[in-house]
């Protein structure tokens, strides 16, 4: 390649680490490592490169803004820069769901920390205090802090057995910890920064009214309409359709009218910031300013939300609380005369004068002052009555002793004003729940006309304030929403005005009492100053709610562990845990000034700000929480449970079960799990305590319901069953103290344990845990049956039910399951053999079937997706490319050594017919011969959780018979469009009589690449959703796992807000050092790096109170092997039947035994199919088939397999005529 190397233009121009930028230009190297990039003098990663185009990856240390150079390497060398500069970002505000998060990189190794079932795990303790928050007493308050740490150590020990199992060091330990303590640490910002605090959703809240309040008064001409307008300034109009002024102030000024308020021709403005404006409005001139009221009494009055004026009073309220009260005898000059105190603190957002009184309303509160003028300036006005609502109030109307309050969420509530205390009358339920403004109306003042955001304009009517009814809705403009009403105008037909987006007015025509329509009377021009966007009432309300949800929770999780680290850097180097030579498992922040905060447990590997700050690497997988001090031993110990992870399974709450829509119901196993009711301070329940290793395997009695024996087979075992005492039973003595009923290839499983209440030690000392358990009655102890399921992702769309009590069995009592004839029966209390522990006779029986009932006779099952893995082992895929060239015999290029598919079996062949094969067992007790019919969808790109948006492929039937426990299995084909990575999902239709019907869906992420190259491999780049399983909008955060050393990933937003089952698309970019010249950097040159990689990449989002989990994931598995050529020649002979025959000849190169293929012949004739001769490559790469042809025109092609030596390749297309 010659000539000079140029740049024309870089897009985009401005992003963040991690970033895609695409450069284009001339005379770029071909070669992946023939072109170096800096991006302001800091390296990038190429991703693609051509002659005219270059993608790259913007560097983890990027900093600032600078230009974009590229130097050609490779062949003739060259150096260009871009004109244009490209400029770093500062990081997305994470509370604001409008914009997603930056992107984010991820390095290897990603081991993980801390463990169950590991003695002495050191734990750093970081006594914290934000800025102005620093204890009266730290040195006391922290030693009472580290002497809870000795019980979360006592329970741990206790509850794992750990000081009997030290005696055995080749054998099974317990789980305990060694808590290090640093100095109380000076954090860099209040401990209210790091938390939603009352002050967040107060902003949040004024916000809303700020941008919501599109107030319109009209004057007593019933001409002329005052409208405060979000672009700034006031808008009058001329009802009749004229645009006769706007008022932004003197030229220069930068106001926004959040409020008017009308006395005669004098309007008085809510101006933000500008404080009060007195605005002359008669009719027939320009409307002038006569006043300005910055100040009383010397103090600036700050920022004004809301004002009324009625009679001689005006009422402005504003931002800091305050609202002040104004004598408007002189309207052009209001004389203070005192103020109202907000309640709480907080700000009164819509104010109304009504005579002498001022009602003002302020979150859910609405509060009655009267207004004594006794000519005292000065004066503070109590608030009287007072009515509690249950949700935030957005405006209210009085008329005589009737209010009606509008509210975010509740809809338009009646309030009675005659008696002693102002009371709730009435809610109307059959309408929009969100409404932004009301005004009463009609000839008795009974008919409410509201605003209701998207929803249009609501007419109620209130003339029975206890039994108030909808009789009336119309939409407004599409993409306007509803933000005010005003009263109704004079006219043949009652008509009323409303305010729609940013600046539009309309007529609201009747009959008010019927179905109101909407027309669009006036447009108000953009006139300067008067721009602003058309606010979104689901946004804005989305805002408040967000925040009120997570009051005491992080705002983002990493910037308060990156502050105490940092800090920890500065005084004890030996406590840094990032340090890996530290060998620190986890860190535990206890922030002093945090009075509200809940505390949350996370176990992250990279630590990502908010700020501009770079990633924090912590070396491996740490467990993290903070709590609020001062806290207790119980709060400890849980948030150390969330930190204990299995193979991909992490101890989840069990205090609460999360519905679709963030509902919460209580967790039935609650009280009987330490992930629980932490108050009862419980032990560990079945699932969990075997998750943790709490019992040895054989002191765990496995049994398993299988449906091929459920008639033939029954069973009666009978078991001894000791509670957890202070040492664990001896396998000598035959008891066990967990049975463990899996039930066929379900995903559930039943846990039969004996929980026992104080239990004791042999000396008769109480141990820490169970000393509070629910247990009535007589006697000490019970029999806990529970049952425990593994969902398909740990966030459903339906009820998430990890754990859940079935039953609570003393002596002679039973449970069952009818289904599948299983009862579990509490026997005698054995009360000699195992000291002081509990122990009873259990007895399981197992098919013993109804003899009328067919109950439990059918059910059909295939495997979920399990958490972790991200697929199913009942789907999977077949490409003809890998099959068997002498048998035709599927061959898997993902199989196990007995050549069974795992993973995806095959990846796609794109363009080409491939098979979807999905399995469905049989887990009934009887033989099915009634058919069923099972779907295949597909979903592109593939999905991080699963909002139900699935397209199908095809429905197949399944006409045999499928025995007991056995299994049949369904075929679809399947042609992939190019460059499409896939999720695919089988189903079962539901059968009547079955035991369940969600336990019937497979599901696949079709994920499978080559990082091809001969020195750096080729970065994968590809496409996926977040799609939310949840009915109400969710912050979602993506995270990688699997990374081993010298792999590295990045994708291109740290979180995304997704709307209720929607979903956003990311992406996402894999990369190894393997074969790299990066690698001869730092001495790395003799570096070993493995070739493949399953990564996983997750979302994950914080659910209930403190809960953080996945909603699903994907797997991608990347080969980081040779780039591979495959040539095909052609040559037409004489055939050995009718017609002729071709000979193709394939040569691979590099050469590679044992590679294999497929030869493709296709017709030009569209009616006769196309033909698939399978190959395997010698030891020089070549192979070759003949085929006999019918004359005509053909078109030849070789395709190779992937495999962990060389990357998948196609050939050049061969047209041939025979």
């Amino acid at each position: 390649m010659s000539g000079t190397v140029q740049i024309t233009d870089v897009t985009p121009q401005t992003g963040w680490r991690g970033s895609i930028v695409t450069i284009a230009g001339r005379n770029f190297s071909t070669h992946i490592d023939g072109n170096t990039i800096l991006i302001g003098g800091d390296g990038a990663l190429v991703l693609k490169t051509s002659p005219t185009e270059i993608q790259v990856l913007v560097g983890a240390q990027a900093t600032g803004a600078g230009p974009v150079t590229v130097t050609r390497t490779a062949g003739s060398t060259g150096t260009a820069t871009s004109a244009a500069t490209f400029k770093i970002l500062p990081v997305p505000d994470v509370t604001d769901a409008s914009q997603p998060g930056h992107p984010v990189v991820f390095s290897g190794p990603q081991h993980g920390t801390p463990k169950p079932g590991v003695l002495n795990q050191s734990v750093v303790v970081a006594f914290c205090y934000g800025v102005g928050d620093e204890p009266a007493d730290p040195d006391a308050l922290a030693a009472a802090e580290m002497a809870k740490f000795e019980n979360v150590n006592r329970f741990w020990s206790e509850a794992t057995y750990a000081a009997q199992r030290a005696t055995n060091p080749s054998g099974p330990q317990g789980t305990t910890w060694t808590f290090r303590q640093t100095p109380w640490l000076a954090l860099p910002r209040a401990a209210a920064e790091y938390t939603y605090t009352d002050a967040d959703i107060h902003e949040k809240w004024v916000d809303l009214v700020k941008k919501s309040n599109r107030r319109a008064v009209v004057a007593a001409d019933n001409v002329r309409a005052f409208v405060a307008h979000s672009g700034g300034g006031v808008a009058i109009t001329d009802l009749n359709g004229a645009q006769l002024a706007s008022y932004t102030g003197p030229a220069g000024e930068s106001w926004v009218a959040h409020d008017v308020g009308l006395r005669g021709d004098m309007l008085y403005i809510a101006a933000g910031t500008a404080g009060i404006i007195v605005l002359n409005a008669a009719a027939g001139s320009p409307p002038t300013e006569v006043a300005r009221i910055r100040e009383v009494n010397g103090v600036s009055i700050g920022d004004v939300i809301a004002c009324d004026a009625e009679g001689d009073l005006l009422a402005a309220a504003t931002v800091n609380g305050l609202t002040y009260i104004f004598d408007t005898s002189d309207p052009a000059a209001p004389a203070h005369i005192g103020n109202l105190a907000g309640p709480l603190d907080k700000t009164y957002t819509f104010v109304k004068v009504v005579g002498n009184k001022v009602f003002a309303a302020s979150w859910g509160f609405l509060l009655e002052h009267i207004i004594n003028n006794n000519g005292n300036p000065n004066q503070t006005f109590t608030s009287g009555r007072l009515a509690d609502l249950p949700a935030f109030i957005t405006g209210f109307d009085i008329a005589g002793n009737t209010c009606v309050a509008a509210t975010l969420g509740s809809g338009l509530i009646a309030i009675g004003l005659s008696g002693r205390r102002m009371e709730i009358r009435g809610t109307l339920l059959d309408a929009p729940l969100d409404v932004f403004s009301v005004e009463l109306t009609g000839t008795a003042d009974t008919t409410a006309i509201a605003a209701c955001g998207s929803d249009g304009v609501l007419v109620a009517d209130f003339g029975d304030p206890a039994s108030p009814r909808r009789t009336g809705l119309a939409a407004g403009p599409v993409e306007r929403d509803c933000f005010h009403v005003t009263s109704t105008l004079p006219g043949a037909t009652p008509r009323c005005l409303g305010s729609f987006g940013a600046t539009g007015l309309a007529i609201v025509s009747g009959p008010l009492s019927g179905t109101p329509t909407v027309g669009i009377i006036s447009e108000v021009r953009h006139l300067p100053g008067l721009g602003g966007e058309n606010p979104e009432a689901y946004w804005l309300k989305f805002d408040v709610q967000w925040t009120r949800d997570h009051k005491g929770q992080l705002k983002a999780d990493a910037n308060i562990y990156i502050d105490v680290i940092n800090r920890i850097r500065t005084v004890d180097a030996t406590l840094d845990i990032s340090d890996q030579g530290q060998h620190h498992e986890g860190l535990i922040v206890l922030l002093s000034g945090s009075r509200i905060g809940r505390g949350s447990s996370v176990v992250r590997g990279t630590l990502v700000p908010t700020t501009d700050e770079s990633n924090m690497d912590l070396h491996g997988d740490k467990g993290l929480f903070w709590l609020p001090t001062p806290t207790d031993w119980k709060s400890l110990t849980h948030e150390m449970g969330h930190w204990m992870k299995f193979n991909g399974w992490q101890l989840q709450d069990l205090y609460s079960e999360i519905q679709a829509d963030n509902t919460e119901v209580e967790g039935s196993a609650s009280a009987w799990d330490m992930m629980g009711d932490v108050e009862l301070a419980p032990l560990f329940s079945g699932a969990q305590a075997e998750k943790l290793g709490i019992y040895r395997p054989e002191n765990i009695a496995p049994l398993i319901w299988d449906p091929a024996t459920a008639l033939s087979s029954p069973s009666h075992d009978t078991f001894t069953v000791v509670a957890h005492g202070h040492s664990e039973v001896d396998v000598a003595s035959s008891a066990v103290h967990l049975i463990k009923i899996s039930l066929g290839r379900t995903a559930i499983a039943y846990y039969i344990e004996v929980r026992q209440k104080e239990p004791r030690d042999s000396a008769g000392n109480a141990l820490l845990f169970d000393r509070h358990l629910p247990i009535d009655g007589t006697g000490d102890a019970r029999v806990l049956v529970t049952r425990a399921e593994e969902k398909g992702s740990e966030i459903s769309n339906a009820f998430e039910r990890l754990t859940s009590k079935v039953a609570v069995l003393n002596s002679g009592e039973s449970t069952v399951d009818a289904a599948r004839a299983i009862r579990i029966t509490a026997g005698s209390r054995i009360t000699t053999g195992f000291g002081n522990a509990a122990a009873f006779s259990v007895t399981v029986s197992m098919n013993e079937f109804p003899p009328t009932s067919d109950d439990g006779k059918l059910d059909l099952v295939m495997a979920c997706m399990k958490p972790g893995l991200w697929e199913s082992t009942d789907v999977w895929i077949n490409s003809p490319r890998n099959d068997d060239p002498t048998t035709g015999a599927a061959v898997y290029e993902f199989a196990d050594t007995a050549g069974q598919p795992v993973r995806n079996g095959d990846r796609p062949w794109v363009h080409h017919r491939n098979t979807i094969i999905g399995r469905v067992w049989n887990m009934g007790s009887e033989r099915w011969t009634g058919g069923v019919q099972v779907t295949a969808y597909a979903n592109s790109p593939p999905g991080i959780g699963d909002n139900g948006n699935w397209a199908p492929i095809a429905t197949l039937p399944i006409d045999g018979e499928i025995l007991p426990g056995g299994s049949a299995t369904v075929e679809f084909p399947w042609a992939p469009r190019l460059d499409e990575h896939t999720c695919i999902t089988v189903a079962a239709f539901p059968v009547a009589g079955e035991t369940k019907h969600d336990n019937q869906r497979a599901q696949e992420n079709v994920f499978c690449f080559d990082s091809r190259g001969a020195s750096s491999h080729e970065p994968v780049v590809f496409g996926a959703a977040v799609r939310n399983p949840f009915t109400v909008w969710r912050r979602i955060e993506l995270r990688v796992f699997g990374l081993p050393d010298g792999w590295h990933a990045a994708v291109d937003k740290r979180w995304v807000w997704t709307p209720p089952r929607g979903e956003v698309p990311v992406s996402i970019v894999i990369w190894t050092d393997r074969d790299s010249p990066r690698l001869l950097v730092g001495g790395g040159r003799d570096k070993k790096i493995d070739p493949k990689a399953e990564v996983r990449v997750e979302g994950w989002t914080h659910v209930g109170r403190h809960m953080y989990r996945p909603i699903g994931g994907l797997v991608a598995v990347v080969k980081a092997n040779t780039k591979a050529r495959v040539q095909v020649g052609v040559t037409v002979e004489d055939g050995q039947q009718k017609g002729r025959a071709v000979r193709a000849t394939v040569r691979l190169a590099p050469a590679r035994a044992g590679v294999r293929g497929v030869v493709e012949i296709t017709s030009n004739d569209l009616s006769k199919k196309t033909k698939l001769r399978s190959f395997v490559t010698d030891v020089r790469g070549a192979a070759e088939i003949i085929e006999s042809l019918l004359p005509g025109g053909y078109v030849v092609q070789a395709f190779t397999s992937s495999t962990d030596d060389v990357a998948e390749a196609d050939s050049d297309k061969v047209v041939v005529r025979v």
